[in-house]
């Protein structure tokens, strides 16, 4: 456990760079294949798409600063109290609401992680604590808990990313309210969760009203809709009214706003990304695991954490798949994982075909 000021903050690059990287294989971007970004492909819903297409008249408008019907669908969908909701440009800019309000002296970072928690805590001169998790990625309870205390913020995501480890409630919430009683707030990002059929029995949505607990969401992912930018999150009234007053009103955009309505409305959309992923997941873990050179770490989410043999063979697939036109995750600059690992989106079968096929003529 690194319990020191953290070091410099690393940056590895976000997923879903695909303009860069067609200019740099001299390609239209359209013919790219990105599996470095976990979107869901089936979307986004047809349903969003025709509640947008009217919406040409609302662009001379500013957006609702309130985000009013959208924070009333999300109320109606998940039972909440609409005003311990406010919704982001992202999750990425809810979760910097949170440290912006909160300025917590310490913030706990379960790694591997998105590099995004750290810098966020940076930004806000809070001081970044580093846990370290290996192989299987259990959840690490006994490894923060010694350090935790009062105003601390321990930033947690379930599934957990890369690796796609989903922790059961009863792993984590014993230690998510020991926390909560010692004065820390515990903020779980949940970015993954709509991608499991039993997503409803993991989250921690329930424990925000009476514990410090907040929740972070996004409808980027699930719905297909980065070019948007949609994120949510969850906690007590008092806390969400102070951040109304020291946020940007503007943020979140018009057609964001309806189309993450609609989304969240749209039940069969849900129900079909849950069949696609419970026969998609097992045939790309499968197949890409019984090629030469490579591991298929167990996880549930809609991307997979690959193990290659060595750093040369990792970089030689990734290689040839940028030659043909398939975008993946490095996670050279990850800590607690390096050249030796990546992390690879789930897609349709006709896409997944095409990548595997791929790396089975790259690797020997």
């Amino acid at each position: 456990m690194d319990c020191g000021g953290g070091g410099p903050v690393s940056a590895p690059q976000h997923g879903g760079r695909i303009h860069a990287f067609a200019r740099q294989h001299q390609m239209p971007w359209e013919h790219v294949l990105d599996a470095s970004a976990s979107i869901n492909p089936l979307g986004p819903p047809a349903s969003v798409l025709a509640a947008l297409d009217p919406l040409a008249p609302w662009l001379r408008h500013y957006p609702d600063s309130e985000q009013w019907a959208v924070r009333h669908v999300l109320a109606d969908r998940f039972g909440l109290d609409p005003d311990t909701i406010w919704c982001g440009n992202g999750a990425t800019e809810v979760l910097d609401h949170l440290v912006m309000v909160l300025r917590p002296a310490r913030t706990w970072i379960v790694e591997p992680a998105f590099s995004e928690y750290a810098r966020a805590a940076a930004r806000h001169g809070s001081a970044v604590h580093r846990v370290a998790m290996a192989p299987p990625f259990d959840f690490p309870g006994a490894l923060l808990d010694p350090g935790v205390g009062a105003q601390d913020l321990v930033v947690l995501n379930n599934p957990h990313s890369p690796s796609g480890r989903a922790w059961p409630r009863a792993d984590w919430e014993p230690w998510v309210r020991r926390w909560s009683a010692r004065g820390a707030w515990v903020a779980v990002d949940e970015a993954f969760l709509d991608f499991l059929d039993d997503g409803q029995a993991l989250t921690a949505l329930a424990m925000t009203p009476a514990h410090q607990v907040l929740v972070i969401r996004s409808a980027t992912k699930i719905y297909a809709l980065p070019g948007l930018r949609f994120g949510w999150g969850v906690g007590p009234r008092s806390l969400v009214e102070r951040l109304a007053a020291l946020r940007d009103p503007w943020s979140v955009n018009q057609l964001a706003q309806v189309a993450a309505a609609q989304a969240y409305q749209d039940e069969a959309f849900l129900q079909a990304t849950h069949r696609w992923l419970a026969g998609e997941r097992p045939w790309l873990a499968d197949a890409i695991g019984r090629l030469p050179g490579v591991r298929v770490h167990p996880g549930r989410a809609n991307f997979l954490l690959l193990e290659w043999g060595s750093a040369a063979t990792a970089q030689g697939a990734a290689e040839r798949l940028a030659a043909d036109g398939i975008l993946i995750r490095s996670l050279t600059e990850w800590r607690g994982l390096g050249a030796r690992w990546s992390r690879i989106a789930v897609s349709t079968r006709a896409g997944d075909t095409r990548l595997v096929d791929r790396l089975r003529a790259a690797l020997p």
